[in-house]
């Protein structure tokens, strides 16, 4: 579900957005039936990108006009386990990674392998441009996932604890063995007890948020079974009306053949085996053509 807090002077709001969800969190890990409670600014498969620029210290800087990007995620310390993106190497963020603590980043492998290439990432330092430059130690590397869509290729990701850059709007994750409707509700009531002011919205589990996400493939695919789906039918029809028109054109001939003691079995295979040949030649020849082009 997604939470907004009025988005106004983050220097002077910005410690009251953390407290808010460090608050909110505690209240939802505590409700019945729920393993995992975390906050993050976009959702994976949600189609929002957010690049920021960065840079990784002691690497040659990237030359002008050629900044590196990655995609940038604000997260809650418990956000990766309720999502489910795995720990390949390092640390999770903890309670720890406070407003006051050491920066920390966590990047994931697709960045890793792009700038620490048979390098061990962990202990680097890298600035991430936000409003003010954000000189964090990388102290842990997750693996890729999709945020644009499963068409893209995973992109370079990089993560900070939300505590140490606060973000007004946050989307809630909640891993839970709970039924959701009925778990929406007590989030949502644990966030407006908080501020009963605090608009939650986008109420959604995992699955409706992945079928959205493939909603246009799957309407092209939908539409292609459709005009497939016709041109059997059409195929099959004037198929048909070949062969009737073929016999029809062949009716003395087969009655000379039956006159001479043909049967009807006789007929049948004759009329029936050159129509599958017919059919079997077009088949192979549109396996091959389509083997071609695919």
């Amino acid at each position: 579900m997604h939470v907004s807090l009025p988005f106004d002077n983050p220097q002077v709001n910005g410690a009251k957005w953390a407290e808010f969800y460090r608050q909110l969190m505690d209240r939802v890990k505590s409700l019945p039936g729920v393993q995992y409670a975390g906050a993050v600014t976009e959702l994976p498969l949600s189609g929002q990108e957010n690049d920021t620029s960065f840079s990784i210290n002691g690497q040659p800087p990237a030359a002008p006009g050629q900044k590196n990007f990655a995609n940038q995620r604000r997260v809650s310390p418990d956000y990766f386990r309720a999502i489910g993106i795995p720990l390949l190497k390092g640390r999770y963020f903890s309670d720890s990674d406070g407003p006051v603590a050491p920066k920390v980043v966590i990047v994931s492998e697709t960045l890793a392998h792009n700038f620490f290439p048979n390098q061990d990432p962990i202990g680097k330092r890298m600035t991430i441009d936000f409003d003010q430059p954000f000189d964090g130690e990388i102290v842990g590397v997750v693996g890729a996932i999709h945020h644009s869509s499963l068409e893209i290729a995973p992109r370079r990701e990089m993560y900070v604890p939300e505590a140490q850059n606060p973000y007004a709007q946050m989307n809630i994750v909640v891993r839970s063995t709970a039924d959701p409707a009925a778990l929406a509700a007590a989030v949502k009531k644990e966030a407006q007890t908080l501020n009963k002011d605090v608009p939650v919205d986008q109420v959604r589990t995992m699955q409706q948020l992945m079928s959205s996400s493939v909603a246009r493939p799957r309407l092209r695919t939908m539409l292609l079974g459709i005009f497939a789906a016709v041109a059997l039918i059409l195929a099959a029809a004037g198929i048909y009306g070949v062969m009737s028109y073929s016999v029809s054109q062949r009716t003395h001939e087969i009655g000379i053949r039956m006159a001479l003691g043909a049967r009807q079995n006789d007929v049948l295979k004759m009329v029936v085996g050159r129509g599958l040949l017919l059919a079997f030649m077009g088949i192979a020849t549109g396996l091959v053509v389509a083997f071609g082009v695919t």
